[in-house]
Parts: C-alpha cells; structure tokens; sequence
C-alpha cells in the first residue's frame, strides 16, 4: 500500500517538473488543451505518446529500486 503511495508522489512531483518545462518550451499540456487551445501535432504527439511514456519508464524505474 504504501509503495503504491510512493509511485503517486513520485508522478505529482515529475508531473509538476514536466508541465513547467513544457510550459516553457511551448508544447501544449493537458491543462491548457482542457481550457480550450487548439490541439497542434506535436502537442498531441506529447500528451498521448511522450508523456505517458515517461510516467510509465518513472514507475518502472521505481519498481527496480
């Protein structure tokens, strides 16, 4: 139970690092596209295929710890 909760801290604390740098650069997140700006190839390309893959390598990495 408390591994489960480690993962969830784990994914907030890189979510908020991610979307500030994504911010940055200009590449659309969830919370923009959701408050209504169109949706670009490379946002899409980040938002469903980047980003879960990164979420996904950061649970996988924390499982070999």
């Amino acid at each position: 139970m408390i591994r489960y909760f480690g993962y969830g801290w784990l994914i907030l604390l890189c979510a908020i690092v991610v979307n500030v740098i994504a911010k940055k650069v200009g590449v659309l997140t969830w919370y923009s596209w959701l408050q209504g700006e169109p949706l670009t190839v490379l946002g899409a390309m980040f938002m469903f295929i980047v980003y879960p893959a990164m979420f996904g390598a950061l649970v996988y990495l924390f499982e070999q710890v």
